[in-house]
């Protein structure tokens, strides 16, 4: 039988792995925005094919905000699917921190995508840093 103490101690220690496998360091510091952008794009297969978009219009299909902090960069990616020239049925964003030593950071997702069978939309994670808005 598993005791309440043992049960915590046993969640902490999931979580404390979660965390561990959520960051990524790099071989060397990061010193500008685009390198922190390849450089989660190497580490974080899912965002690898999201290409930046210099003058981003309300049917973009991809983005990639970068937001500057002391350290380094908070950086969003997007990707929308289904019917972009009317806004993008589903959106999908993934959230990271980049800091100048090259540690990389895997922050949250979310995404608000629609299930036809029942005619609504599913939203998983939460939105992070005011995207979406």
């Amino acid at each position: 039988m598993i005791t309440k103490t043992r049960f915590l101690i046993l969640a902490l220690l999931l979580l404390i792995q979660g965390c561990v496998f959520n960051f990524r360091q790099t071989s060397s510091p990061i010193l500008d925005a685009q390198s922190a952008i390849k450089a989660i794009q190497e580490n974080y297969s899912e965002v690898r094919n999201i290409e930046p978009v210099l003058t981003p219009t309300f049917n973009s299909t991809s983005l990639i905000k970068v937001i500057e902090k002391n350290e380094g960069w908070d950086i969003v990616f997007y990707q929308g699917e289904g019917d972009c020239p009317s806004g993008c049925i589903n959106s999908y964003f993934w959230y990271f921190s980049v800091d100048t030593d090259g540690t990389i950071k895997k922050i949250g997702e979310y995404s608000r995508v629609f299930y036809p069978k029942v005619n609504g939309y599913k939203e998983n994670g939460s939105p992070m840093w005011g995207f979406p808005k």
